[in-house]
C-alpha cells in the first residue's frame, strides 16, 4: 500500500510540474521579414518562464518534429519550426514580388496551428542535471498568434516600401476622382475630375521605368488640367553613394494640357529622395508613415504647340523645379496629403515677369473601405505647360498603392 500511495503522490507531484511548464505565458511577440537571400516571414514567439527558470535557455537540437501551418481563411500554408534563445520561430518562405498581396491578405482571420505537442527542453548552461521539459499544445499557439499580423510591424513597414520601390515610387501611385460644384468650377457647371499618378519601379534591379500622370475632367478646357507620359525613366544611380537616400532620375516623354491644344516634348535630370518626417499626428497608432519625398531639378523641353494669348513661335526653354510629397496619418482613419510643384522658367516670352509659379494639392482623407478614402481636396496654382492659373475645392474617393494596408 506505502509503495502504492509513494508510485502516486510521485505521479501527481510530476503532473503538477509539467502542467506548471505547459501553462507558459508569451513574454513578446516579433515578426520579421527577410527579403534578402531566403526570403521568409518569420514569427517569434518569446516565452515567460516562471522565476525558478529564468536564467534558462532553449536546447536547440530538443525540437521534435512537428507539422505547423499559417491558415489564412481556408487557406493552408506550410510553415517550419524552431526554437530560438527564449522561445519559437515559425518560418515561411515567400515570392518577394507578391509580398504585398501576402501581407494584404494576412490582415484576414488567421492563425499559426501544429498537428500536435511541440515539446523541447530549456536548461541553465551553468549548472548541471538542470534539464526541464516544455510541452506547447495547440490551444496556447493559437491563442498567442490569432489575427496577430493586423498591424504591420516596423520591419513589415519598411521591407514593404523597400518591395513597392521605396517612399518616393508609392508617392507616384495613386488616383482619385473628385465633385467640384457649380459654384467652384470654372465652367459655372458641377464637374467631374480624376488625378493619377503612375510609376513603374525598378523591377528585379533595372534600371529602367516609366510613368504618366494627369489631371482630366468633364471641362476638357480647364486651366489646371494636364497630362504628361514618360515613356522612359533611368535611374542613374545614388548621389553620393549607395547608402544615400536620394536618386539621380532622368526623364523622357512628352507634356500638354488636357486638349492638347498646348503640348511640348520634355526631358528632366532630377535629384529625387527622402528627409526625415517633419511631424507625427499618430497619437501613438500603428500607422503606416511614409516620408517626405523631395524631388529637384532642371526641365529642358521644346513646344509642338502653344495657345497663348499673345500668339508667339513655339519656345525651346529650360524650367527649374522642385516636387513635394507628405503623406500624414492623422491618429487611427484619417490622414492628410501635401503634394505641390514650385518651378521657374527662364523664357522671357513664357515668363515675362520672372516669377517662381506653383501649384499644390491638400487632401483631407477618411479611410472608408479596404483601398478606398473619401477625401476633400483644396487644388490652387498654375499649369506647368500653360501657365494658366485656377482653384477649386472638390470631394471624392482616392486609393492609392498601399490603402488598406495599414495606413
Amino acid at each position: 500500500m506505502k509503495k502504492r500511495i509513494l508510485l502516486f503522490a510521485f505521479a501527481f507531484i510530476n503532473l503538477i510540474s509539467v502542467a506548471q511548464i505547459t501553462t507558459l505565458t508569451l513574454k513578446d511577440f516579433d515578426t520579421k521579414i527577410n527579403t534578402v537571400g531566403s526570403k521568409s516571414i518569420e514569427v517569434n514567439l518569446f516565452f515567460n518562464f516562471p522565476n525558478k527558470y529564468k536564467d534558462y535557455i532553449v536546447d536547440e537540437g530538443s525540437i521534435n518534429n512537428v507539422n505547423s501551418y499559417l491558415l489564412i481563411g481556408n487557406i493552408k500554408k506550410k510553415i517550419t519550426e524552431s526554437p530560438i534563445n527564449k522561445g519559437l520561430k515559425f518560418s515561411l518562405n515567400i515570392d518577394i514580388d507578391k509580398l504585398a498581396e501576402r501581407l494584404e491578405n494576412i490582415s484576414l482571420n488567421h492563425q499559426i496551428e501544429i498537428e500536435k505537442d511541440i515539446i523541447f527542453d530549456i536548461w541553465n548552461n551553468n549548472q548541471e542535471n538542470t534539464r526541464i521539459k516544455i510541452i506547447i499544445t495547440n490551444n496556447q499557439i493559437t491563442k498567442w498568434t490569432k489575427n496577430a499580423f493586423n498591424k504591420l510591424s516596423k520591419t513589415q513597414k519598411e521591407a514593404l516600401i523597400k518591395e513597392k520601390g521605396g517612399a518616393a515610387i508609392i508617392s507616384n501611385n495613386s488616383i482619385d476622382i473628385g465633385h467640384v460644384s457649380e459654384s467652384e468650377s470654372a465652367s459655372g457647371n458641377a464637374e467631374v475630375n480624376v488625378k493619377f499618378k503612375y510609376q513603374d519601379y525598378w523591377k528585379n534591379s533595372s534600371k529602367i521605368g516609366y510613368s504618366f500622370e494627369g489631371l482630366l475632367s468633364t471641362n476638357s478646357k480647364d486651366s489646371l488640367n494636364y497630362f504628361s507620359a514618360y515613356p522612359f525613366i533611368s535611374n542613374f544611380g545614388k548621389l553620393g553613394g549607395k547608402n544615400s537616400s536620394f536618386d539621380i532620375i532622368g526623364k523622357v516623354g512628352i507634356e500638354g494640357n488636357q486638349a492638347f491644344t498646348s503640348w511640348r516634348f520634355s526631358a528632366n535630370v532630377s535629384i529625387q529622395g527622402i528627409i526625415p518626417n517633419l511631424i507625427n499626428l499618430t497619437a501613438g497608432e500603428n500607422r503606416l508613415r511614409l516620408k517626405p519625398v523631395v524631388n529637384i531639378g532642371i526641365k529642358y523641353y521644346t513646344e509642338v504647340k502653344n495657345n497663348r494669348k499673345v500668339v508667339t513661335d513655339n519656345e525651346i526653354s529650360n524650367q527649374f523645379f522642385s516636387d513635394f510629397y507628405y503623406y500624414i496619418p492623422i491618429h487611427k482613419t484619417f490622414s492628410l496629403t501635401l503634394n505641390g510643384k514650385a518651378f521657374y522658367d527662364i523664357s522671357k516670352r513664357i515668363n515675362p515677369d520672372k516669377k517662381i509659379n506653383y501649384n499644390f494639392d491638400a487632401i483631407l482623407g477618411m479611410s472608408i473601405a479596404k483601398g478606398f478614402k473619401t477625401v476633400f481636396k483644396y487644388t490652387k496654382g498654375s499649369n506647368s505647360v500653360t501657365f494658366e492659373k485656377g482653384d477649386f475645392f472638390s470631394i471624392g474617393v482616392l486609393s492609392d498603392i498601399l490603402s488598406g494596408i495599414n495606413q
